[in-house]
């Protein structure tokens, strides 16, 4: 009698996702999965990943720390680490007030409040930077927001949209988002489907379009 195969990172996300109740932890616990899309340099080594760190400001979310190599301290590499923080696929991202414009759910905002809360907490913490080994302080980074899933990304309530046009305000509110707040200070705002995407077996994706 076989065994039975467990589900695989993208199985369970997948899953995860596609249920009504905000399963929050579960879904952060499988990014170590996704170390690729979390790092936002070249990097020679995965060094360790760890959730709920607490610190003055509050428990960061998720933290990954990489080796990585730099000819400017003598070719030695070095820990950076970035930080995210995560909230579930179930929580909208933007909602529709009316007009043309969208706006950032509370649950978005709480995440990018909170992040940048931890990572000032970080920075100028020495048990944090030892425990690491890192050496320098610019080697915490700012990883980014993990937030909701294309199909609800948007909470429009009572208003009545073409959803043509709602999806072309998500896509102008996210190109916006990341341009002015994001990208300047090396950022990410992802949804849980670039999550997922990435942990689908690489012959699989061929031809897909890549979710916002």
């Amino acid at each position: 009698m076989s065994a039975t195969r467990a589900p695989s990172p993208y199985e369970q996300l997948h899953a995860l996702m596609s249920g009504e109740e905000r399963r929050e932890l579960e879904c952060r616990d499988l990014l170590k999965h996704a170390v690729d899309l979390l790092v936002r340099e070249p990097f020679g080594e995965f060094y360790r990943d760890e959730t709920e760190v607490p610190g003055n400001a509050g428990r960061v979310d998720y933290f990954i720390a990489c080796k990585v190599g730099d000819e400017t301290v003598g070719g030695d590499a070095r820990v950076k680490v970035w930080l995210w923080e995560v909230k579930a696929p179930q929580c909208p991202v933007f909602k529709y007030e009316g007009g043309n414009r969208l706006c950032p759910t509370s649950d978005l905002v709480e995440a990018e409040n909170q992040l940048i809360y931890y990572y000032e907490e970080r920075k100028r913490n020495p048990h944090f930077l030892e425990q690491l080994a890192i050496r320098y302080d610019t080697d915490i980074k700012l990883g980014g927001v993990i937030i909701g899933k294309r199909e609800s990304a948007v909470r429009v309530g009572n208003s009545e949209i073409d959803s043509n046009r709602l999806s072309e305000l998500y896509a102008q509110a996210v190109i916006f988002r990341r341009r002015y707040f994001y990208a300047p200070h090396g950022m990410e705002l992802l949804t849980w489907d670039q999550v997922l995407r990435h942990l689908k077996p690489r012959d699989e994706r061929a031809g897909e379009t890549l979710p916002s």
